[in-house]
């Protein structure tokens, strides 16, 4: 993911992704998982959904908003991990016209699969302007409105 982010949006972009990569191997994770896995009998992804699930419940309680906002992150992590775990990686959003994409909220590791041509902006009804996601969009030059209520609302 690093690789591909330094390909389409340079090298800070892909520090991003080699802070996620630092943190899905951090010995500390991998014994908690090793613990859970041995007191609890529980398999390898629910080890790692409840440690990381965890560490989101933790930066939700920061009171540092930069900080805060790196939930995302890890909730990020934890859906690519799980999808390798589980082989079921994630479907490429495939696009064929010029579109203003529509979401609630977008992960960074959606960010960088976002093809610039055809996205012409990105409006979400959750997020904040110090996420890397929204870094992200800046890094590909795709105008993102954040928190923006109703907008996936049809009329």
């Amino acid at each position: 993911m690093a690789e591909q982010a330094e390909q389409h949006m340079g090298m800070a972009s892909a520090a991003i992704f080699g802070a996620h990569g630092m943190l899905i191997d951090d010995e500390e994770l991998h014994q908690a998982m090793a613990a859970r896995i041995e007191h609890q009998r529980v398999c390898a992804e629910s080890a790692l959904q409840d440690e990381l699930l965890a560490m989101v419940a933790d930066y939700q309680a920061l009171d540092d908003e930069y900080l805060q906002v790196r939930e995302l992150d890890i909730r990020d992590i934890l859906n690519r991990t799980l999808g390798h775990l589980t082989g079921l990686p994630p479907v490429p959003l495939s696009l064929n016209s010029k579109v203003l994409l529509l979401a609630e909220e977008l992960l960074p590791s959606q960010m960088v699969g976002l093809d610039r041509q055809q996205i012409k902006g990105i409006c979400l009804s959750k997020g904040h302007i110090l996420s890397h996601s929204a870094m992200l969009a800046e890094a590909l030059d795709i105008p993102m409105m954040l928190n923006v209520i109703g907008c996936l609302e049809a009329k």
